[in-house]
Order: structure tokens, then sequence, then C-alpha cells
């Protein structure tokens, strides 16, 4: 696979900077926090060399903006639809592109998964851990009377 993001990296003419900024950190969609500030403390120093960027250095630059963009806003979505878990996975289901039987490790069952999402059954403590592990979420994002608390 390297071998062909180099062979791309040379028909885009981007240069060795650019390869140097995929070893230091991968053009991937940002997963969790660690990773945003990884890739913002990247993006930050691109930014403040801005004038002596490349080409590609400049181009690996709005990539990383836009993977960070596109993270802030599926962590602001979450936020928003923390009053309503079920809006919240149905959000999160849309933005990773799954299916509700993609669920069925979190919920244990297909049936269980349409019951939650049909709002005819809340969300178990083992199925909260279990979901917030797989789309990077705190806890209260899930449980609507600790979210109205914070």
């Amino acid at each position: 696979m390297a071998g062909n993001t180099k062979k791309t990296a040379k028909k885009l003419n981007v240069g060795d900077g650019y390869m140097a900024l995929i070893g230091k950190f991968p053009l991937v969609p940002i997963s969790d926090n660690n990773q945003l500030m990884q890739a913002s403390s990247v993006f930050s120093t691109l930014t403040l060399k801005l004038d002596t960027l490349d080409e590609g250095e400049n181009l690996y630059r709005e990539a990383l903006g836009q993977s960070i963009a596109a993270y802030e806003k599926r962590q602001s979505r979450a936020t928003t639809s923390a009053s309503c878990p079920v809006q919240l996975i149905k959000d999160l289901m849309a933005v990773h592109g799954l299916k509700q039987v993609d669920l069925v490790p979190q919920f244990g069952s297909r049936s269980l998964v349409s019951e939650f999402l049909n709002g005819k059954r809340e969300l178990s403590k083992e199925q909260i851990i279990k979901l917030c592990k797989r789309f990077s979420l705190k806890p209260e994002s899930l449980i609507p009377e600790l979210a109205r608390a914070s």
C-alpha cells in the first residue's frame, strides 16, 4: 500500500515534504481526541510556516484541516444529540455508514438494536459501555440525565 501512496504522490507532484508529513501523521479519518490533539499540533506548526510550505506540504495541510473539521463536526453532532441517545446513535450510524446489523456486537441481537432505535427500549449499562468504546463517546452522551446535569 505504501508503494501506491508514493506512486500517487508522484503523479500529484507533491514532493518529499508531503511524504515526510504523511510519515509524521497519516491522513486518515480522526477517530478520537488523542488523534485530534496530534493532528491539531501538526496543523498549527504548518500554519505558522505557511509562507514557506511547498505545494505538497500545503496540500497536506489543507487535507489535515478538512480531517480535523470533519471530526469536530461529528463531535458537535454527538453533543447536540446528547439529549436523545436514539438520535445520537442514528447520527453516528449515518456518519459511519452503518446498518442496524453492524451494531449487534454492542446490543446483543438485531431485535435489541431495532427496539432501541424505535424508542421501545433504553440502553443497558453494558450497551452504553460498548457503544462508547466503539464511537469514542463519553457515557453521559448516552445518558440524558447526566448530559443535562453537566
